[in-house]
Order: structure tokens, then sequence, then C-alpha cells
């Protein structure tokens, strides 16, 4: 079943998102830091946080928010676009993490995830790492266009591609 958190509701569920996020991506912060990111990133505009539940357990989700250029990771990466595909940018919903259980890959749950953030008119983007050749088919597979790849953000950080999506009425 696939839920969309409200802000107040986003507590009860920030430790399992979040081990679930440690367990899915080479990220270095430990489980505390990520949970107090996740609620500042609530305060953001435009902040979205769905979850997949089976049972009572979440076993996917994907969260974001409203993309403007004064934010650090929107920042690198306008420096890397052109103007045209920063304005697209600007007013975007950014997909900041998606990720589904390990052995519940597979089962469409990132497919139902994606259709329930963009069942709503708008513009998404997300980036992936360039090597990741699974998420970059996933993307694929579900239309989003490859707007720019490789882009090398910053030394730590792998390179990514640079993918985006609009959705009906706007």
């Amino acid at each position: 079943m696939i839920k969309e958190l409200t802000v107040p509701e986003l507590p009860e569920y920030v430790e399992e998102i979040a081990a679930l996020h440690l367990a899915s991506f080479d990220d270095k912060r430990t489980m505390r830091q990520l949970c107090d990111d996740l609620l500042k990133y609530s305060e953001i505009q435009g902040f979205r946080c769905l979850v997949s539940v089976r049972g009572n357990a979440v076993n996917g989700f994907l969260f974001g928010y409203t993309s403007s250029p004064e934010q650090f990771y929107r920042g690198l990466i306008d420096q890397f676009i052109s103007v045209e595909n920063q304005e697209i940018l600007n007013g975007s919903f950014e997909v900041v993490s998606l990720a589904v259980k390990q052995g519940d890959r597979q089962n469409g749950i990132g497919t139902k995830l994606l259709q329930a953030l963009t069942a709503e008119p708008g513009r998404y983007y997300l980036t992936s790492d360039v090597h990741d050749v699974r998420a970059n088919a996933f993307y694929y597979k579900n239309d989003w266009q490859l707007i720019t790849s490789n882009l090398n953000l910053h030394p730590n950080i792998a390179p990514k591609n640079l993918y985006y999506k609009q959705t009906a009425h706007v």
C-alpha cells in the first residue's frame, strides 16, 4: 500500500525510512543525522514523502521537495546545465531519495511510488548515479527524460545522470 505521509506523521516513520535509505545508498551520515535531516527536509516548501507499507513495515519510500536555485545540491546541478534547463527545474519537485527494500525489489513498488508522486500534474526531476545501470533502466522504463548525463557535481559525489518528467496540465 502506498501512503503519502503528512508532516505530523513523519516522525512515526522517520527511523524506518532512514534505515532503508542507509541500507540502499553509500551515505556516510549516522542514523541520527539522517533522521534529523529528514525532519529538516520536511520544513522545505513542497515537501512530500510517500511510503510503501507491507504489514506494519516500510518496504519503500520516496521523498523530496520543491526545487530552487538557492539549494545546495541544485546549485551544483545548475553549474552544468543550460539556462533553459535551469528554468525548467525552478519550481519542479526534486526527488531527493527513492529506495525499495532489497527483498522487495522488482515487484513494482518503485514504479507505484513514482506513479503516486506524478499523479498530480507537475514537473519533477531526480538524479541517479551514472554507473547504477538498474536505476537508470528503471527511470527510462518509467518514461523519465534524460536531460544531462555524467554530471561531475563534486569530488565527493559520484557522477550523476539528471532526469526530468512533466505530467499533464502544467
